[in-house]
């Protein structure tokens, strides 16, 4: 016959309530961190590499638009890394209307179709901070920048900043940038800001498109900002 007493059988009934005990505040905190969308390896340090460069590259991307009439249009960026000289065009129907070149200390705009040119400030109307990689850096080490943990996108595993503009920027697993999302608010959320987003070499550039000279035929006069 086996015997039981009073300690023999209260011990077992405590150390199962002290597992139920824990296994419940960890099932609070690990839901928690999904509802916010929080990945656990938002804890490890992310520091990109001290050799990245990304100046050996022209930063392709397309974005698409709707104007005051509700049409629909594309911008298309030409963004060169290294001397942050930048063409951008607007396209409606695979034609450019409007072409914007600039480089740090000018800024010329043309209407190809009403062959219009004008000079203007540097302030540009797209938003390329993000892909200024002295700045990232800065921004990662002031906490300006929030690494939030790896993904997957459109095929392939990514790194996750959220940038201090809110948007959320996604690196490949050699810490270039893939796309940008606007709306993320947790895992599997967001929405890309670029319909393509790709590197290119220089070589796949052509020199015109930095070109500054106003166009023959072309006279000076006011370029919409946008189509």
């Amino acid at each position: 016959f086996l015997r039981y007493n009073r300690s023999s059988r209260t011990t077992p009934l405590r150390l199962t309530g002290l597992v139920a005990i824990a296994a419940a505040i960890l099932f609070a905190v690990l839901t928690t961190l999904h509802f916010v969308g929080i990945p656990t390896s938002r804890q490890t340090a992310f520091i990109l590499p001290a050799t990245l460069t990304w100046s050996g590259y022209v930063l392709y991307h397309t974005e698409t638009r709707t104007n005051n009439k509700g049409q629909r249009y594309q911008v298309d960026t030409y963004h060169d890394l290294a001397t942050h000289s930048m063409r951008i065009e607007m396209v409606e129907d695979s034609t450019v209307h409007i072409a914007v070149v600039s480089d740090n200390h000018h800024m010329l705009a043309m209407d190809m179709m009403h062959h219009v040119a004008q000079w203007r400030g540097t302030e540009r109307n797209v938003d390329e901070s993000m892909f200024d990689l002295p700045r990232l850096r800065s921004d990662l080490q002031t906490h300006q920048a929030v690494y939030l943990g790896k993904g997957h996108f459109q095929g392939q595993d990514v790194y996750l900043v959220r940038c201090d503009n809110g948007l959320v920027l996604l690196l490949d697993m050699h810490y270039r940038p893939v796309n940008v999302l606007k709306g993320a608010t947790g895992p599997g959320t967001g929405v890309p800001v670029y319909d393509t987003l790709r590197l290119l070499s220089h070589s796949e550039v052509p020199n015109s498109m930095w070109d500054m000279h106003v166009p023959p035929g072309f006279q000076m006069g006011t370029v919409p900002q946008n189509m």
